[in-house]
């Protein structure tokens, strides 16, 4: 029977499915340990999926330039390109120092690495034990050819080829330095295209004039070029310049290919080292492909060409060199010692000449240990235009008569009385002539050199005033001439120095010593031309140069300084000047047509290996208009007389100042 509509069935209904699976009701069932660990596990190895992701795109896209950087590191190396030096003429644009082609018979070491493996060595053998008594057999094989067709005895240097294959095998090894063109041309013939062997072609420093102002010009080496890498290379995003301390070479974390050893001519002495900046130029850049054992892979490609270096035009005259030159020769024995010619109204030095000296291309840019010992054991290095240091001797009796002038102690006509000697504190002073001169002028006394008359003038007048006149004229300091090396010790001594450096007191003897040019007193060559080119012009003071500069002023820039000398005093000493060089004892200057003031000089000097004399003739010309200034300086170990300076230096500053006046009007 059917129930009742609204009552519940006695019949329990079965449960529902959902009531089955979930104990409580409607809550969800546990879940197993198992499942969350995989979730875990799946999200750990998710993450590191998406790192790793990241990785690779940082490492391809953003790090891509650093791996390019490397792999050139790997493959490339750069090379600075010397660039042509500079030349180097005088004041008529007439070559001193240019550069000349240079041919050098080279062994690319990648050529030579395969002739040996087609030779049916395998590749191994080059990192074993016995490949470098190949290699090198294999090298003394092509310079013992090169030797048979020039002539040469080359022998190898095997040290140094060892250490270039170590460390540079990506460029070639230099066989045979300096070959002739001749020579070049039958080995270019002998060695074809593609050989291990080639003919390579570069510049070299080179000076036609051979020993002509060689301390001038100086001289040059090979030394590694020193070069600043590419700003670029080292900017970052904002383009910040790179440190001033960036060197050479770069680091590895510039990303650039290392450089090669490559060298260029550096200037080492003189001019070539003075102006070594602007003669030198800035080197070029190429890159080199190597592989993996080093050698080179094909030619290398120029990245930056370069820029050849300035040229330079010396004050320098080549007539007036070559003028000095031939004097020079004519002196009995070989002649030591310094000439000066000096542009009167520029400062401008037209001769520099220093002797013994060398030939610049037999120094330059290699110096071997022949011409090493050579020019050591001759003292040619020595600059003595610029370095050596004499005494003036009687030259100074200029300055000491200055200096009565400026005291008052000496006046245009006053007399001194000569017998031959001065006996001075218990000793004789002795003059030149041992009868005397008798009473004298200043004139006559600067004609005939009267050493009795100097130093009366020079008493007179005192040691300090003396000193303090060669100070006025600059000869206790550098001249600042545009050469290194020159000389700071040059002396001007007084009583204060005596008591401070010798430890004793001033004597009257030294006075006298110092009124004729001797004693303690050392000057060079150098300041003694410029002393004598500012007594031209009624100054004080000239500043030489090196450089050719027409319109210069001679003091440099420098505010002249006025000699202050009231005119009938500084016509007495012209006059005695003059009377040296037209009837003195300074006639071996004369010159033609033109009229020359000047004074001669002797000076001893106690050297090393004994007493030596030094003869001296500073001087200027033409007379009523000065132009040139000399000054000349020979050591001899003839024993001593007053006259020596114009006996030997005197004919020097002729032929001098002729070569000037034939090219210029009188």
């Amino acid at each position: 029977m059917p129930a009742e509509a609204g009552r519940p069935s006695s019949t329990p209904a079965a449960p529902s499915e959902s009531a089955q699976d979930t104990p409580h009701g409607d809550r969800p069932a546990a879940r197993s340990p198992l499942d969350s660990r995989l979730r875990a596990v799946n999200g750990t190895i998710l993450a590191g999926l998406l790192l790793l992701a990241a990785g690779f795109a940082y490492e391809q896209l953003v790090r891509s330039e650093d791996y390019s950087a490397l792999e050139r590191r790997q493959i490339e190396r750069r090379l600075h390109l010397p660039a042509p030096r500079g030349a180097i003429y005088d004041r008529e644009h007439r070559l001193l120092a240019g550069n000349r082609t240079r041919f050098d018979a080279v062994l690319h070491l990648g050529a030579l690495r395969d002739e040996l493996l087609r030779g049916r060595r395998p590749l191994r053998d080059h990192v074993v034990r016995g490949s470098a008594a190949h290699r090198l057999a294999h090298v003394r094989d092509y310079l013992d050819r090169i030797n048979t067709l020039t002539g040469r005895h080359e022998a190898l240097d095997q040290p140094g080829f060892e250490r270039h294959f170590a460390r540079e095998r990506a460029l070639p090894y230099v066989l045979v330095k300096d070959l002739d063109p001749a020579e070049a041309e039958k080995l270019a013939g002998h060695f074809p295209a593609g050989s291990a062997v080639e003919i390579q072609r570069s510049e070299q420093r080179w000076y036609p004039q051979g020993n002509v102002a060689a301390h001038v010009l100086g001289r040059v080496r090979w030394e590694p070029i020193r070069q600043r890498p590419a700003l670029s290379a080292f900017a970052n995003v904002s383009g910040t310049r790179p440190p001033d301390d960036v060197g050479a070479v770069p680091s590895e974390a510039s990303g650039l290919p290392r450089v090669l050893s490559t060298e260029r001519e550096t200037g080492v002495s003189g001019i070539e080292l003075q102006f070594d900046d602007r003669l030198a130029g800035t080197p070029g850049e190429a890159l080199l492909r190597v592989d993996a054992l080093g050698y080179a892979a094909g030619s290398p490609t120029v990245t930056l060409a370069a820029t050849p270096g300035e040229d330079v035009t010396l004050s320098l005259d080549l007539d007036l060199h070559r003028a000095a030159e031939r004097a020079l020769a004519e002196i009995p024995g070989r002649a030591r010692g310094a000439a000066v010619a000096i542009d009167v109204q520029t400062g401008e030095v037209l001769a520099l000449i220093s002797k013994p000296d060398f030939d610049l291309n037999a120094v330059s840019p290699q110096l071997s240990e022949d011409a090493a010992r050579r020019a050591e054991s001759d003292g040619a290095w020595f600059n003595l235009a610029t370095q050596g240091l004499y005494p003036p001797g009687s030259t100074f009796k200029i300055f000491t008569a200055l200096a009565g002038f400026r005291r008052g102690t000496l006046q245009p006509d006053t007399v001194y009385r000569c017998d031959g000697f001065l006996e001075i504190g218990g000793r004789r002073y002795s003059c030149h002539q041992l009868e005397g001169h008798g009473s004298l002028t200043l004139r006559d006394a600067l004609a005939h050199s009267c050493n009795v008359y100097a130093v009366q003038v020079g008493l007179a007048a005192g040691p300090e005033a003396i000193a303090a006149e060669a100070r006025l004229f600059h000869f206790d300091r550098p001249s600042g001439v545009q050469l290194p090396g020159e000389s700071f010790r040059m002396l001007v001594p007084d009583p204060s120095w005596k008591k401070a450096v010798v430890g004793s007191e001033w004597t009257p003897g030294d006075t006298a010593n110092l009124s004729i040019g001797q004693g303690y007193l050392r000057i060079t060559p150098l300041q003694a031309a410029c002393a004598i080119a500012s007594l031209a012009r009624r100054e004080t003071l000239t500043v030489p140069t090196l450089l050719h500069q027409p319109g210069r002023l001679a003091t440099g820039g420098c505010k002249p300084e006025p000699l202050a000398i009231n005119e009938p005093a500084y016509a007495a000493l012209i006059d005695g000047l003059r009377e040296v060089v037209e009837t003195g004892i300074g006639r071996e200057a004369q010159v033609p047509g033109v009229r020359v003031a000047g004074k001669t000089g002797t000076a001893q000097v106690q050297g090393a290996e004994g007493m030596f004399n030094v003869a001296w003739f500073v001087g200027f010309a033409p007379l009523e208009h000065p132009e040139i200034a000399v000054a000349v300086a020979l050591q001899g170990s003839e024993p001593g007389v007053e006259f020596a300076g114009g006996h030997y230096a005197a004919p020097v500053a002729r032929e001098i100042l002729g070569a000037y006046f034939d090219k210029h009007a009188r």
